[in-house]
């Protein structure tokens, strides 16, 4: 709310000020009853594709969302809300926050300098795992098989080492032609390798 002073001076007709004969003040009083507008539709989704599974993800407000018809809009202020975890004042709490691979939900409010407070806005955020998997086979082992003693014969072949960032990797191996394993990798995002 904003206060003006006007101050009324009293002259006769013809005559300069030096000839004040009276003077009074009024008091005018403005005030913002308006709270900032949204317009939801201009916010889009965010894609994030980190090198490792969790990533650091800093907030900032979204731009040319929220509008004010007293206070310009690099001045609002703003509260959000990450994944329904309390609400963050942006500008004195902390904005960087580590979310995990999948999706997380954002919601805006702007607050304007006489504290009132626009509709609500949110966006998704979705961490995407597009690393793959990482197979290590353990080297060559020869076999030599006796056919002339025995057609079955059983021997131990030393499984791959499996790494993934983001989760257990699932490994499934195929015989091939007698000779060669082929394995099949896969994680819980469906990135895979063989």
């Amino acid at each position: 709310n904003t206060k003006y002073d006007i101050k009324w001076l009293f002259v006769r007709e013809g005559e300069n000020i030096e000839t004040l004969k009276d003077s009074c003040i009024s008091t005018v009083l403005l005030t913002d009853t308006t709270a900032p507008t949204t317009d939801c539709s201009k916010i889009v989704p965010i894609t994030l594709t980190p090198k490792g599974c969790d990533t650091l993800y800093t907030v900032i407000p979204p731009t040319n969302v929220f509008h004010d018809n007293c206070t310009p809009d690099s001045e609002l202020d703003f509260l959000f809300w990450l994944d329904g975890r309390g609400s963050f004042y942006y500008g004195s709490d902390s904005t960087t926050f580590k979310l995990t691979n999948g999706g997380h939900w954002i919601t805006w409010l702007a607050v304007d300098r006489f504290n009132h407070r626009s509709d609500t806005c949110g966006h998704a955020i979705y961490v995407v795992d597009e690393n793959r998997p990482v197979i290590t086979c353990s080297p060559v082992s020869d076999v030599e098989l006796n056919v002339h003693v025995a057609c079955d014969t059983t021997f131990n072949l030393e499984a791959p080492e499996v790494k993934d960032s983001c989760g257990v990797a699932h490994i499934y191996y195929k015989l091939g032609d007698g000779v060669t394993h082929e394995y099949d990798l896969s994680d819980p995002d469906k990135n895979s390798v063989t």
